[in-house]
């Protein structure tokens, strides 16, 4: 299982094509079983 924020894992992925790396940064994402990714959402009237 693995918890992240959905900011960090994008801006992770998004490193990844900068430095090559992205098909093993998103390797280690599809590994895992189960992947928890949380927003914060925030509202304004």
């Amino acid at each position: 299982m693995r918890h992240v924020k959905t900011p960090r894992l994008l801006a992770d992925l998004g490193g990844g094509h900068a430095d090559g790396t992205f098909q093993q940064r998103l390797r280690t994402y599809l590994t895992v079983e189960l992947i928890l990714s949380s927003t914060t959402l925030v509202c304004r009237p």
